[in-house]
């Protein structure tokens, strides 16, 4: 497994992310298959329905993208993606 500083640079380039939004990063080459894992700082929105400004993480779920980049090669895009609730429309 790469480190965060290693593969930074490479997974900014390829998927024109800024490096400022990274939380996490890292490469694991597993079967002939290489998996870059991301996961962003936590941003927190609005609530869409509400406008409520406090928000809070729900939890968290996995989405594998095959990028249209990478589909001669055998390499996926893990996502850590936030599930975010609002806690006033929760108590409804």
């Amino acid at each position: 497994m790469q480190d965060f500083t290693n593969c930074e640079a490479s997974i900014c380039t390829i998927f024109n992310l800024d490096s400022s939004i990274l939380e996490s990063c890292s490469c694991i080459r597993r079967n002939e298959q290489t998996i870059i894992d991301v996961k962003l700082l936590d941003s927190r929105p609005a609530c869409p329905e509400c406008g409520n400004p406090i928000t809070k993480i729900k939890g968290y779920v996995t989405k594998t993208i095959q990028h249209s980049l990478l589909a001669d090669k055998k390499c996926v895009l893990q996502y850590h993606a936030r599930r975010y609730i609002c806690p006033i429309l929760m108590l409804e």
